[in-house]
Protein backbone atom coordinates (compact mmCIF):
# COMPACT_ATOMS: atom_id res chain seq x y z
CA UNK A 1 0.00 0.00 0.00
CA UNK A 2 1.26 3.43 -1.34
CA UNK A 3 0.02 7.09 -0.06
CA UNK A 4 0.98 9.89 -1.56
CA UNK A 5 0.01 13.19 -3.46
CA UNK A 6 -3.23 12.99 -2.19
CA UNK A 7 -4.01 8.90 -3.41
CA UNK A 8 -3.79 5.81 -2.30
CA UNK A 9 -2.65 2.61 -4.22
CA UNK A 10 -2.56 -0.98 -3.37
CA UNK A 11 -1.18 -3.88 -5.30
CA UNK A 12 -1.02 -8.04 -5.13
CA UNK A 13 0.27 -10.22 -6.95
CA UNK A 14 -0.47 -13.79 -8.00
CA UNK A 15 1.49 -16.26 -9.58
CA UNK A 16 0.51 -19.69 -10.82
CA UNK A 17 2.89 -22.43 -11.53
CA UNK A 18 0.98 -25.35 -12.51
CA UNK A 19 1.53 -27.20 -15.78
CA UNK A 20 -1.71 -27.30 -16.46
CA UNK A 21 -2.30 -23.48 -17.44
CA UNK A 22 1.11 -23.42 -18.20
CA UNK A 23 0.64 -25.54 -21.32
CA UNK A 24 -2.15 -23.39 -22.46
CA UNK A 25 0.16 -20.87 -23.72
CA UNK A 26 0.50 -20.47 -27.31
CA UNK A 27 4.19 -21.38 -28.02
CA UNK A 28 4.75 -22.81 -24.65
CA UNK A 29 7.39 -25.09 -26.31
CA UNK A 30 9.92 -21.83 -26.99
CA UNK A 31 10.00 -20.75 -23.58
CA UNK A 32 11.52 -23.80 -21.68
CA UNK A 33 12.34 -21.92 -18.75
CA UNK A 34 8.76 -20.16 -17.85
CA UNK A 35 7.91 -21.26 -14.58
CA UNK A 36 4.87 -19.16 -13.39
CA UNK A 37 2.29 -16.97 -15.10
CA UNK A 38 1.77 -13.44 -12.94
CA UNK A 39 -1.92 -11.26 -12.47
CA UNK A 40 -0.99 -8.01 -10.93
CA UNK A 41 -3.67 -5.99 -9.87
CA UNK A 42 -3.10 -2.37 -9.02
CA UNK A 43 -6.01 -0.09 -7.65
CA UNK A 44 -5.67 3.89 -7.25
CA UNK A 45 -7.90 5.80 -4.98
CA UNK A 46 -8.36 9.32 -5.26
CA UNK A 47 -11.41 11.03 -3.82
CA UNK A 48 -14.42 9.09 -4.97
CA UNK A 49 -12.44 8.13 -8.26
CA UNK A 50 -10.57 4.30 -8.23
CA UNK A 51 -8.64 2.80 -11.14
CA UNK A 52 -7.56 -0.12 -11.38
CA UNK A 53 -4.87 -1.51 -13.63
CA UNK A 54 -4.75 -5.64 -14.27
CA UNK A 55 -1.27 -6.57 -15.84
CA UNK A 56 -0.28 -10.40 -17.06
CA UNK A 57 3.23 -11.30 -17.25
CA UNK A 58 5.34 -15.04 -17.90
CA UNK A 59 8.19 -15.45 -15.85
CA UNK A 60 11.13 -17.88 -15.22
CA UNK A 61 12.01 -16.82 -11.59
CA UNK A 62 11.18 -19.03 -8.97
CA UNK A 63 7.36 -19.25 -7.63
CA UNK A 64 7.40 -16.58 -5.04
CA UNK A 65 4.89 -13.83 -5.42
CA UNK A 66 6.55 -11.29 -3.50
CA UNK A 67 10.14 -12.02 -5.33
CA UNK A 68 8.45 -11.90 -8.75
CA UNK A 69 6.36 -8.46 -7.50
CA UNK A 70 9.71 -6.94 -6.00
CA UNK A 71 11.33 -7.88 -9.09
CA UNK A 72 8.46 -6.68 -11.65
CA UNK A 73 8.14 -3.42 -9.47
CA UNK A 74 12.19 -2.59 -9.66
CA UNK A 75 11.53 -3.02 -13.50
CA UNK A 76 8.76 -0.36 -13.58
Amino acid sequence: MNKGHGRLETRECWVIEQEEYLAYMRGRSKWVHLKSLVRIVSKRYQGEKTETQIRYFISSLPVDAKLIFNAKRSHW
